[in-house]
């Protein structure tokens, strides 16, 4: 299927959004990102908190996956993170 403008034109705010995200995660300057309105099978999902943390002298990204009852920590090498956001950002966030 051929895109259209309407395509190209929502997916120029995307890419940008995630160059940015690639920018501030090699110049250091990451504090934070929330997720919120999960729209994904998991009923129980409230958010998603993304910070930059060193471990073991590398950096790296921690999901902190917020439910009712409990969270989950994932801790992803920053390439794998920046694509699990993409992933996240374009199918249940």
């Amino acid at each position: 299927m051929p895109k259209t403008d309407n395509d190209s034109s929502q997916q120029a705010p995307f890419e940008s959004f995630v160059s940015l995200i690639n920018d501030s995660l090699q110049q250091q300057t990451w504090d934070k990102l929330l997720l919120s309105k999960y729209r994904g099978k998991e009923q129980d999902l409230q958010r998603l908190t993304i910070r930059s943390i060193n471990l073991r002298d590398e950096t790296a990204l921690s999901f902190v996956y917020s439910y009712k009852t409990r969270d989950i920590t994932k801790n992803l090498n920053p390439a794998d993170g920046v694509a699990e956001i993409k992933k996240l950002l374009s199918t249940v966030f």
